[in-house]
């Protein structure tokens, strides 16, 4: 068990110097280890498209055409995310537990709470006092301790996007225990603790990012239509539901981004990228109509 809980702390390197390498979206495990803390539902959705993707570019020989994780939500530490969903991965497939972290830490003669949760192990890993850390703690605990908070200034019960809210303003009193990670995104903007929408989507915190607008980002916006804020596009006039193909066409035509089909496709955008031409480019192109249009074809000639 010892030498197996070793090769586990080395692979997920959580809260250590690892956690600041750059991440590699190309590992299917990594995203969805990202996922599991950060999206969910369609957003989860788009982003394994968009990470896909980027797979099928890179093998193509053509990478660099659509945007990594890393760039969408360039004001995430989410290489620490990565590492934080690959924590309870790990746990929930009883890998690894936050007695195991604690033990890890303070050796085998310190009292360690044999039920306590990952966000626990991960709190002890933090501060090295098992007394002081809650054994029920979440991983929004745990995130709330990352950039220096203290055990009893941190909610045990808080989410993900509560503890990346403390994490990233320090100020874990006024983040609200159940903030989604589109509420971080927007407070970490702004600073507007009351007025950021606390279940706002992922798509309303790109959007509020890049517009610093509380009043015309759509707290229910689409990532699509965080992408096209993101982009450049204005806010009250993004498609609210756009899909990740809408976005990214937004994103690379700033200044046609009202044309771009809403229900456009990832091929609907690469084909946009790679002639500019957003009325003759098929709203429903596949992946392979996309690269076949980047490495030169013609519209015609793809199929």
């Amino acid at each position: 068990m010892t030498k197996r809980l070793g090769v586990v702390l080395a692979a997920l390197a959580l809260c250590g110097a690892a956690a600041d390498a750059p991440p590699q979206d190309d590992v299917v495990s990594r995203t969805e280890d990202f996922l599991r803390v950060a999206a969910s539902g369609a957003d989860a959705a788009e982003l394994r498209a968009l990470v896909s993707a980027n797979q099928t570019l890179e093998t193509a020989g053509i990478p660099d055409h659509l945007p990594r994780l890393t760039e969408v939500f360039q004001d995430l530490d989410v290489s620490s995310l990565y590492a934080f969903g690959a924590a309870q991965r790990q746990a929930n497939a009883g890998a690894i537990s936050g007695y195991d972290l604690c033990k890890q830490t303070v050796g085998p003669g310190t009292a360690c709470d044999k039920n306590g949760s990952i966000g626990y192990g991960l709190c002890v890993q933090r501060t090295g006092v098992p007394s002081i850390c809650n054994p029920a703690g979440t991983i929004g605990y745990a995130l709330c301790m990352q950039k220096g908070g203290l055990p009893g200034q941190c909610r045990a019960d808080g989410s993900v996007g509560y503890g990346l809210c403390a994490a990233t303003t320090g100020q874990a009193s006024k983040c609200p225990a159940d903030a989604g990670v589109g509420y971080a995104l927007c407070v970490k903007n702004t600073g507007a603790f009351d007025v950021c929408k606390r279940d706002g989507s992922l798509g309303y915190g790109l959007c509020v990012l890049r517009t610093g607008s509380l009043a015309e980002c759509r707290p229910d916006g689409s990532l699509g239509y965080g992408l096209c804020a993101q982009g450049g596009g204005m806010a009250s006039v993004c498609a609210a539901n756009g899909t990740l193909g809408y976005g990214l066409c937004a994103a690379s035509q700033a200044g046609q981004y009202a044309s771009c089909s809403r229900d456009g496709s990832i091929g609907y955008a690469l084909c946009v990228k790679g002639t500019g031409q957003i009325k003759q480019c098929p709203a429903t192109a596949t992946l392979g109509y996309g690269l076949c249009v980047l490495k030169g074809h013609s519209l015609l000639g793809c199929d």
